[in-house]
């Protein structure tokens, strides 16, 4: 992946996203921050965005405003996503639309933004969750969401790449890379590759941030 270009955090105002802006920083790396509510990046020295990742255009037109401002974006991270707990007799349809909106929507406007804007290559970090791959209790709607998530990155690979490429995940390895060398069309996605990480295996709830960071920071950047 090219080291040149921004680094593109959407949700990045919580705990993880505010740590790993900062070794971002400690890296030399340029950072665009975007989330729906500009109070999120409140005191934080950063190109700071309103995004609704839910939307298509608005994220599409993110990354192109950071391509403008930075000269290119090679690495977006998407943050976005939600958690509701409860059996799927209890779930409304709003629930579940708001649920999958937040957390397989932004994903998939992620791969559709990052594939028409990041030309030079780079790296997309999708957060998925063990729960996709784990029959656990009240799990019903989010494990749905995130096990979209997965075949998101499945899909991807087969379309973006020609070969070279690994879109598996499994309870060890976390990562699932979506894209890397061997493009139908590398004038156009050359070098584009990105990983889908489970939350609750090697990043845990019970994980800091800081330390959960240096996880999106590799995957980001490496």
């Amino acid at each position: 992946m090219t080291q040149e270009g921004c680094i593109v955090v959407i949700g990045g105002g919580g705990g993880i996203g505010r740590a790993l802006l900062e070794r971002l920083s400690q890296d030399g790396r340029p950072c665009v921050i975007a989330s729906r509510d500009g109070q999120n990046h409140e005191n934080l020295d950063v190109d700071s965005q309103l995004c609704d990742a839910r939307s298509f255009d608005q994220v599409e037109a993110l990354l192109k405003g950071a391509t403008e401002r930075h000269g290119s974006v090679s690495g977006l991270v998407n943050l976005a996503g939600s958690i509701i707990l409860k059996p799927a007799h209890m779930i409304s349809e709003t629930e579940w639309s708001e649920t999958i909106a937040t957390n397989l929507t932004t994903a998939f406007a992620t791969v559709r933004a990052a594939g028409k804007t990041m030309r030079k290559g780079g790296s997309v970090v999708l957060v998925s969750t063990v729960a996709a791959a784990t029959g656990l209790p009240n799990h019903e709607a989010i494990a749905a969401a995130k096990a979209g998530v997965e075949g998101l990155a499945r899909s991807a690979a087969a379309t973006y790449a020609a070969r070279d490429f690994d879109a598996t995940s499994s309870h060890r390895d976390s990562w699932t890379p979506l894209w890397r060398n061997g493009s139908p069309n590398p004038r156009r996605h050359s070098n584009i590759h990105a990983r889908c990480i489970r939350w609750g295996e090697s990043v845990s709830r019970t994980t800091s941030p800081p330390r959960s960071s240096s996880c999106f920071r590799n995957a980001a950047t490496g």
